[in-house]
């Protein structure tokens, strides 16, 4: 039933979250679906906190190529810690959304 349909809706946001391909390796014409996945923003939030770091890293583990490397990396994902809010508040609109949305088609489906 509506687990045979789950990966037409989990595929294209895997592939437009970033995390296979970058914003920036997608063809303009499809760069704007990016803003209407949740797993956009849930996949920069987590990349930002994993590699929080990045911008203080002074060690002898890390040289300052791999510093560079790793802060362009998140800047071009988005994930810089800039827009932290942005996405927390993007998660929690799609969470309301798709909760009246359920609660909407729960009491439809219950009056048929």
């Amino acid at each position: 039933s509506v687990g045979k349909y789950t990966p037409l809706a989990l595929f294209p946001q895997m592939v437009m979250c970033g995390y296979l391909v970058t914003y920036d390796s997608l063809p303009n014409w499809s760069r704007w679906m990016l803003w209407f996945s949740p797993l956009t923003y849930a996949f920069r939030l987590a990349l930002g906190e994993e590699f929080r770091e990045c911008n203080d890293i002074t060690g002898d583990i890390f040289d300052k190529g791999n510093s560079h490397f790793c802060f362009s990396y998140l800047e071009t994902q988005g994930a810089t810690g800039t827009h932290e809010t942005e996405y927390w508040m993007a998660l929690l609109i799609f969470f309301v959304f798709f909760r009246i949305l359920s609660f909407y088609l729960f009491v439809r489906k219950s009056h048929l």
